[in-house]
């Protein structure tokens, strides 16, 4: 029996707390759906659609409580790539050196 790994876009959505966060319908099933396009991806495939998953990430602002959405760009931009570069570090971790190897 094959356990499931938590890849990229899982690791990601585990780190964003649910306060942080106040999703409509739709949002909630695009990030659903990026997170499960990450999974895919895998940790190598986010690294080099690191520039349009922090894009994602920026275009759901509207959906963080006030006091997250009055934050500079700048600061989202920077915590939400530091976040990515942790979840990619956490996927990798998690599928140890015999699956991220099959990868390249």
């Amino acid at each position: 029996m094959s356990k499931k790994l938590c890849g990229v876009g899982c690791q990601l959505s585990k780190m964003i707390p649910e306060w942080a966060v106040q999703f409509n319908a739709a949002g909630c099933q695009s990030c659903k759906n990026k997170s499960i396009h990450m999974d895919k991806w895998g940790p190598d495939g986010c690294e080099q659609r690191r520039e349009g998953i922090v894009a994602h990430l920026l275009e759901q602002g509207d959906e963080l409580v006030k006091p997250l959405a009055l934050l500079p760009e700048s600061v989202k931009k920077a915590v939400a790539g530091r976040l990515l570069t942790i979840a990619i570090a956490r996927a990798k971790e998690a599928e140890g050196p015999d699956l991220s190897a099959l990868r390249k």
